[in-house]
């Protein structure tokens, strides 16, 4: 495998939970950019360059569980803060 190299950092040189981490965050990225997104995440374009759009793109596109995922834990978290629970 060769090594594209693009800032500081070789895509081969990640490990998989590194690797894993900027392919959510690409996803998480393109999903706040619709115009109909399920949710908007502020940060997660910033998290994933500049490595993230590629590997996603190399991952065979968009992974559509994780903006559904995303959304499912966020009303989740909002629910039980709502009920006063705090963990």
């Amino acid at each position: 495998m060769s090594a594209r190299v693009t800032g500081m950092t070789k895509r081969n040189d990640l490990d998989p939970v590194a690797r894993t981490a900027l392919v959510t965050a690409a996803q998480r990225a393109r999903e706040s950019a619709k115009a109909d997104a399920l949710f908007h995440d502020p940060f997660a374009a910033a998290l994933a360059e500049p490595l993230g759009p590629a590997l996603l793109t190399e991952f065979g596109g968009d992974v559509p569980v994780i903006p559904v995922r995303t959304r499912f834990f966020d009303e989740a978290v909002v629910r039980s803060v709502g009920h006063g629970r705090t963990t």
